[in-house]
């Protein structure tokens, strides 16, 4: 079967792999701030909980996504495309646990090695 056949099945697939990122990176961020606790102090279950605040949202958007996207499919009219203010406000907040993790690591690592 190719997706000519079922026209559904790439609005599925992506649901899909927005899942899987989203659980890895609520998993991530709890395991994170799990074994950073007693190094770095209570501060990083902020950065924990963002991480998995950010795991929902997207898991969330990723399932509104797909509603609206196999809507039309099914009833054979075009898609509408995402607003860009949400991904802009998605993109924006990857980058934003992305480089508070990075500053946690670049904290924890000795002086002198990168």
């Amino acid at each position: 079967m190719t997706d000519a056949d079922d026209p559904g099945a790439v609005a599925e697939r992506t649901l899909l792999a927005w899942r899987r990122t989203s659980l890895l990176l609520g998993a991530a961020s709890v395991l994170g701030a799990r074994l950073l606790a007693e190094s770095t102090g209570a501060w990083v279950f902020a950065v924990g909980l963002l991480g998995v605040g950010l795991a929902l949202i997207s898991h969330g958007a990723a399932s509104v996504r797909y509603r609206q996207a196999t809507i039309p499919i099914a009833s054979g009219s075009p898609l509408v495309a995402a607003p860009a203010p949400r991904l802009i406000a998605m993109t924006a907040a990857v980058i934003v646990v992305g480089l508070l993790a990075l500053a946690v690591i670049v904290m924890m690592s000795p002086a002198g090695v990168p």
